[in-house]
Parts: structure tokens; C-alpha cells; sequence
């Protein structure tokens, strides 16, 4: 009898990984799924502020001046057409993003952002609250007629928790809310006070099997 069923068990153990072989092989097969807009991102903007390290949440390390905001919208189900065949694996989400805001008197004429980091939580009144983060190298700035502007690309983030993203941003009900910090590092000085607009755009994704 214990042969029996030690050979149930291996029997069964080899068609678990066979059965899962084969999802494998057929999420393989499933050529990623292009959205636009996948966090609800576009159009919205955050103010962010200069401050001091410790307010802004910016570690010590940081070299240069830290500057962050908060933000908080609510926005519909932005991937509600969505159709998915299989569990999907991964969402990956991109955005442009546009920075102005008044040069201070005495402030430099160039400025460049780094540590660009946006950090996320989403949620809505059915499903449980998730977490993400898009990150972007730098942006520089320059300024012309008393304003900076300056033009960020490749604000990305790569999420493996996919299925629990679309569900809140695909699935009832509405509205969802995102909020979250948006913080960068200035490599010059500017005052304390110091307010700088970014605003989301072009926001483009891909969901993965």
C-alpha cells in the first residue's frame, strides 16, 4: 500500500509540473497587450516643494537640494476594456512628464533633477490597496523669461503584482484613488519654498504573460 501511494504522489507531482510546463508554454506564446494611460497618470499634475531632507523623505545620501509634493486624485477604471486571456505575469507602465515653475532670484540658469522617483498606492473601495514605483535617471531644466521648464521622459516602473494593478484599474467599482510622493534631487541650490509643477503625459504600457 505505502508503494502505492508514494507512486500516486510522484505520478501526481509530474503532472502538476507537466500541467504548469504547459501554461508556461502557452503564456509564452501571448504577445504582450499595449494600453495607453495604464496608472491613470496622464493630465494630472503634483506641486513639488524644496525642503529639507528629513521633510522630504529623501535620504541623507542625497547630494543637492531635495524637493518633493504629494499627490492625490481619483480617476476612472482606465483599463476597463482590457481583455485578458491568462493571468497576466507583469505591467509594465511609461510616461513623459513636463517641469515648470518660477526661477528664484539668484538661482542657476540650468538645473538638473535626479533621483527622480515616484512612489504609488492605488486603490479603490473593493480591492485591497496596491503599491508601485516609477522611477526616471534625470530631467534638466532651463531657464527663459523668469520660468524653468524642462521635459522628463522614460518615468517607468515594471510591476510583478500585475493582476492585483488591473484589477483595481480594469474591474468595479469607480472612482480608484492613487496617491503618493514624487521626490527629486535639484543639483543646485535653490531657497526653501522654492515650488516646481510636474505634469504627466503619454503614458503608454504593456501587460505581459
Amino acid at each position: 500500500m505505502k508503494r502505492v501511494k508514494a507512486s500516486r504522489a510522484v505520478w501526481t507531482a509530474a503532472g502538476m509540473a507537466i500541467l504548469l510546463s504547459g501554461c508556461n508554454m502557452i503564456a509564452s506564446l501571448i504577445p504582450p497587450i499595449p494600453v495607453d494611460n495604464p496608472l491613470g497618470l496622464n493630465g494630472q499634475s503634483v506641486t513639488l516643494t524644496v525642503g529639507t531632507v528629513g521633510s522630504s523623505g529623501l535620504t541623507p545620501q542625497a547630494q543637492g537640494t531635495p524637493i518633493s509634493g504629494n499627490l492625490d486624485f481619483t480617476f476612472g477604471d482606465v483599463l476597463s476594456g482590457v481583455s485578458l486571456p491568462l493571468t497576466p505575469s507583469q505591467l509594465n507602465a511609461c510616461y513623459d512628464f513636463t517641469v515648470q515653475g518660477p526661477v528664484p532670484q539668484g538661482a542657476p540658469e540650468s538645473l538638473t533633477l535626479t533621483d527622480v522617483r515616484l512612489d504609488l498606492t492605488l486603490s479603490d473601495e473593493r480591492h485591497n490597496p496596491v503599491q508601485a514605483t516609477i522611477t526616471a535617471r534625470s530631467v534638466t531644466l532651463t531657464a527663459q523669461d523668469g520660468q524653468y521648464t524642462g521635459e522628463g521622459k522614460d518615468l517607468c516602473g515594471t510591476f510583478s503584482n500585475a493582476g492585483e494593478l488591473i484589477a483595481i484599474l480594469r474591474d468595479a467599482p469607480e472612482p480608484n484613488r492613487l496617491t503618493g510622493t514624487f521626490q527629486m534631487v535639484a543639483d543646485g541650490t535653490l531657497p526653501q519654498g522654492t515650488t516646481l509643477t510636474v505634469t504627466f503625459k503619454n503614458g503608454k504600457g504593456t501587460i505581459k504573460f
